[in-house]
C-alpha cells in the first residue's frame, strides 16, 4: 500500500488545471496562439505550481479555416437555393406568357391583328427565356472549365455598331439617352479574338444599365485604344449610367455567382444573378480586367480592359521585318 505522501500526490495532481488560450503578436506582427496550463501540486509541505506552455497556432488556424469554409459553403448553398427559387419564377413567367399567347392566337385565327400581337409577345418571351437558359449554360461551362474562346478576325467598328443598334432600340423604348464614342483607332481596326464573347460582355453590362436606369437617365459607352503593343493592343470599354447605383458592400458581392447586389433587386427587377459573374469570368478568360465604380443614387461605371491581337498592316510589317532579320543570321 502506498504511503500517505504517494496517495496525496497522485490525487491532488489529478485536479483540473487552470488553462487559458492566449493570443499574442510576434515582433513581425504575426498573430499566434499559446495555451497556458497551470497545475497545482500539494505535497502537504510546500504547495507547488507547474506551468505548461504549448503552441496552438496551427491548431487554431486550422479550426478557423474550417469554420470559414463551413460558413462559405453555407452561404453558397443559401445563394443557390435563392437562385433556384428565382429561376423557377423567372422561367415560369415567359413560359406562361408563351402558352397563354399561343392559346389566344389559336382562338383568334380570324383576327390577323390579334394574332400578330400574340406572335410579337411570344417572340419577346421566347428570347427572354433563351437568355435565361444561356446564362445557366454559360455558368455551367465556366465552372466546369469547358468554355472555349474563338480567335477569329473582326472589325471593332462593326462589332460596336451592331451592339449599339441593339442597345439603342432598348434605351429608346425606355426613354433613356444613349451615347457612344470611339477614339484612338487609326486605319487598323481589325483584331483577332472572340468577338462573340466581347459582344456578350457588352450586352450583359448594358442590360444591367438599362434595367437599373430610370426613364430620362443616361447611358454612355466609350471605346478606346488603351495600350498599343507590337502584336497585341489593349482595348478599353467604359460603360457608365445614371441608374440607382450600388453601395460599397454591394459592389464587393456583385461578381459572386447566384447573387445580386441587393436581395430586393430580384423582387423589383428580376434576373438570375449570374450575368455579372459570367461577365467577370469571360473577361478573365480573355486575359482582361474589369473594374466597377458606383455610388447609390448617382450611377455605376464599368471599366473593361481586353487584349486583342492585331491584324493590321503594322503587325504584318513588323512580322515581316522580324522574319527578315532572322533569315540574315
Amino acid at each position: 500500500m502506498p504511503g500517505r505522501f504517494g496517495w496525496d500526490f497522485v490525487i491532488l495532481s489529478l485536479l483540473p488545471p487552470f488553462e487559458r488560450l492566449v493570443e499574442y503578436k510576434k515582433p513581425n506582427r504575426e498573430i499566434c496562439w499559446m495555451l497556458i496550463r497551470v497545475y497545482r501540486v500539494d505535497d502537504l509541505n510546500t504547495p507547488q505550481l507547474i506551468t505548461v506552455f504549448s503552441d496552438r497556432t496551427e491548431e487554431v488556424r486550422s479550426r478557423q479555416a474550417l469554420q470559414e469554409a463551413m460558413l462559405t459553403a453555407e452561404r453558397a448553398n443559401m445563394a443557390k437555393s435563392e437562385f433556384l427559387s428565382r429561376m423557377s419564377h423567372e422561367i415560369r413567367t415567359p413560359l406562361n406568357a408563351i402558352i397563354g399567347m399561343t392559346t389566344i392566337a389559336a382562338a383568334s385565327i380570324g383576327d390577323p391583328a390579334r394574332v400578330e400581337d400574340c406572335l410579337s409577345k411570344i417572340t419577346f418571351s421566347s428570347k427572354h427565356l433563351l437568355l435565361l437558359i444561356n446564362d445557366v449554360l454559360d455558368m455551367s461551362k465556366i465552372e466546369s472549365s469547358k468554355m472555349a474562346l474563338q480567335n477569329e478576325p473582326f472589325d471593332i467598328f462593326e462589332i460596336i455598331n451592331g451592339f449599339v443598334s441593339t442597345v439603342y432600340a432598348r434605351t429608346k423604348e425606355k426613354g433613356i439617352v444613349f451615347s457612344e464614342t470611339m477614339e484612338g483607332f487609326g486605319e487598323d481596326t481589325v483584331f483577332i479574338g472572340d468577338s462573340l464573347r466581347l459582344n456578350q460582355i457588352l450586352l450583359n453590362l448594358s442590360s444591367n444599365a438599362v434595367k437599373f436606369t430610370a426613364p430620362g437617365g443616361k447611358i454612355c459607352l466609350k471605346v478606346s485604344l488603351h495600350r498599343n503593343g507590337d502584336t497585341t493592343d489593349v482595348l478599353r470599354f467604359i460603360l457608365s449610367d445614371t441608374g440607382i447605383g450600388m453601395t460599397k458592400d454591394a459592389v464587393e458581392r456583385i461578381f459572386k455567382p447566384f447573387e445580386q447586389a441587393d436581395a430586393s433587386i430580384a423582387k423589383r427587377f428580376g434576373g438570375t444573378g449570374l450575368g455579372m459573374s459570367i461577365t467577370r469570368n469571360l473577361v478573365t478568360l480573355m486575359g482582361g480586367q474589369i473594374q466597377v465604380e458606383s455610388e447609390p443614387g448617382v450611377g455605376t461605371t464599368f471599366i473593361v480592359d481586353l487584349p486583342f491581337k492585331k491584324r493590321g498592316r503594322r503587325a504584318v510589317w513588323r512580322s515581316l521585318i522580324l522574319h527578315s532579320r532572322g533569315c540574315r543570321h
